[in-house]
């Protein structure tokens, strides 16, 4: 979900599934749904997918997280109570911080609420069901200055 350019082919796979297809042609569909997701074309050979290292360097370096699995999975079962569906798998997938040896020592903790030298662009998507648009909605509201931009679908940088 978070990458619109591979839309197409989970909607292909869908249908496959829908139809119950041979499995010739689910190898076919996931192959290409593979394909289109998580690929830095720059780097690697032929591309590689850092999404094993990259989500977590980024999510546990630039955080405050528990250091206690149990901890995780209560703000999981809190996460599912609040926001349902993706609450407890989506808290659940950043577990690994409990015990990431990486630090962002220098990362900005805020204030968030400062004018700041320069306008601040908030870029907001819709239907990705881990990043949601409330929360771009609240950091617009919180930052002066700032300027949100709406993406009809999931952003991958």
């Amino acid at each position: 979900m978070y990458n619109s350019f591979s839309w197409p082919s989970l909607a292909n796979l869908l249908v496959f599934l829908e139809s119950q297809a041979s499995a010739t042609t689910l190898g076919i569909a996931l192959e290409t749904l593979w394909r289109s997701e998580g690929y830095i074309a720059k780097r690697g050979f032929p591309r590689y997918p850092n999404s094993v290292e990259g989500f977590p360097a980024v999510a546990c370096s630039d955080s405050d997280n528990p250091g206690s699995y149990a901890a995780w999975s209560a703000a999981g079962a809190a996460a599912d109570e609040q926001f349902g569906y993706f609450g407890r798998i989506w808290t659940w997938a950043s577990s690994i911080c409990a015990e990431w040896p990486g630090r962002d020592e220098d990362r900005y903790l805020g204030p968030w609420n400062h004018v700041t030298a320069n306008p601040v662009l908030v870029v907001g998507n819709r239907f990705d069901p881990a990043t949601r648009y409330e929360g771009a909605l609240t950091v617009d509201t919180l930052l002066p200055r700032s300027a949100l931009r709406r993406i009809a679908g999931a952003i991958k940088f």
